[in-house]
């Protein structure tokens, strides 16, 4: 007995996939990730501190 979701797939398919890297340029790394409507955005960043004298 296979139940259809609400949004029509059945219990064996996947919403469809992407990824991607290096989506921001200024980052040190960055990738992007989707599933459906669901969107992910991930950067690496160097933070210059400036050192106390």
């Amino acid at each position: 007995m296979e139940i259809d979701r609400d949004d029509g797939r059945s219990p064996s398919q996947l919403r469809p996939l992407s990824c991607s890297h290096n989506v921001l340029h200024r980052a040190h790394g960055s990738a992007s990730w989707s599933q459906g409507d669901t969107k992910v955005l991930a950067a690496v960043m160097d933070l210059k501190l400036e050192k106390e004298e």
